[in-house]
């Protein structure tokens, strides 16, 4: 249903390569180092797309969380949690522009003007702790993926 909307935020797409091309010399992981830049591979590609739609994802969270929480040490951490969202939404997406590819896109979703909290403060301070620890995970993932050399990880 989405697709037939328009809405639907679909990964890059990657053409097979025409003609196949075969590794013509052997080289070490360090000879890597000393090449010229080349483009994403198709596992980085895959661990932004996956980070940044994560993060986009989050960063709707936070902000429906931020309007209904009470406690404004827990309201806080949650503004920075919304900002270091959207900064590695626009590391990643630059990341992407620089090999003119397009950019991940906010899928449309609204958060709703109720400050009526369904949940408690400590609750959700609970399930945001845990979704940053499996953040970490995934971004320790892709970290472990890179092989690209050019590419600064902040």
């Amino acid at each position: 249903m989405m697709l037939t909307k328009g809405i639907y935020d679909r990964p890059q797409f990657i053409p097979y390569p025409d003609p196949i091309e075969f590794l013509k010399e052997k080289g070490t992981i360090l000879s890597k180092w000393f090449e010229p830049s080349r483009p994403l591979n198709v596992l980085e590609l895959t661990d932004i797309f996956f980070n940044s739609e994560r993060n986009l994802l989050a960063k709707i969270f936070l902000t429906a969380f931020i309007q209904i929480v009470k406690d404004e040490n827990i309201k806080n951490y949650l503004i920075r949690g919304k900002k270091l969202a959207q900064k590695q939404i626009e590391f990643l997406n630059d990341t992407l522009t620089k090999d003119d590819l397009p950019e991940n896109s906010m899928i449309n979703a609204t958060v709703s003007l109720s400050t009526v909290s369904p949940f408690s403060d400590r609750l959700i301070l609970g399930m945001i702790t845990m979704a940053n620890s499996i953040a970490i995970t995934y971004i320790g993932h892709a970290i472990l993926q890179i092989s690209y050399r050019d590419h600064d990880l902040r």
